[in-house]
């Protein structure tokens, strides 16, 4: 069996609920799976694809396959079959030989995938492990100023990102009522639980567990806000 066979073989009926695929390998995104996900309307085009670099030195050295050029053709191949998928990823900066060059291949691809979400971490030397052994080790403080830096640069896209909603619909799963506001919260299909943002709605909602169409008013680096519709 293989992940796309699967999708194909599930018989949701008319069930309107969504299923959201998590942590998916990215040498498993082929032209079979994404045919698959776009051929069940319950599954929201969400990829979260654990990249953990760009440089294609740095990926080898982590027993990674891939590199800057060739995660491109897949996010464009995600796009193509799929358009509004919302793709997140996490990253490792100051890997073990990650030199000031090989993080800039980093921010170039970051800057060019034009990625919805990401999540980055400084890496961190945990003996007796394999990475711990490697030459070229990145001190701890330039480790951090490119954590920073990396995370500036997405905080500027997703926040343009985000701004292209403004004015559209959007369905949204309540999920709750803001304990200080009272206000109901939910989420997108570009929005997973606790790593993702939310959308704050203004007006009547109905009850947790339902959809509502919000009509975006602001955004937010993480968050969206809007009216309820209907």
């Amino acid at each position: 069996w293989t992940l796309a066979r699967l999708l194909r073989s599930l018989d949701l009926g008319g069930w309107d609920g969504w299923l959201r695929l998590q942590y998916l390998h990215p040498g498993g995104i082929t032209p079979d799976l994404l045919e698959a996900m776009a051929s069940v309307p319950q599954i929201v085009p969400y990829f979260d694809l654990p990249l953990q670099h760009a440089d294609q030195a740095i990926l080898r050295s982590m027993g990674r396959r891939g590199d800057a050029e060739s995660y491109l053709r897949m996010l464009g191949q995600i796009r193509e079959a799929l358009p509004g998928a919302a793709i997140r990823t996490t990253f490792i900066v100051g890997y073990p030989g990650e030199t000031q060059e090989r993080f800039e291949t980093l921010m170039r691809f970051v800057e060019e995938a034009r990625l919805d979400r990401l999540s980055a971490f400084r890496y961190w030397d945990e003996p007796g492990t394999r990475a711990a052994e490697l030459p070229e080790q990145v001190p701890g403080d330039e480790a951090l100023d490119r954590l920073e830096a990396l995370m500036l640069l997405q905080a500027d896209i997703s926040l343009e990102i985000n701004r292209g909603f403004i004015g559209a619909p959007m369905r949204v799963l309540v999920e709750r009522e803001d304990e200080e506001t009272g206000q109901p919260v939910g989420r997108s299909y570009r929005d997973a639980p606790d790593v993702d943002g939310e959308v704050i709605i203004e007006g009547k909602a109905p009850e947790p567990g339902s959809f509502v169409t919000v009509r975006i008013a602001e955004a937010e680096e993480h968050d969206l806000r809007g009216v309820a519709e209907g």
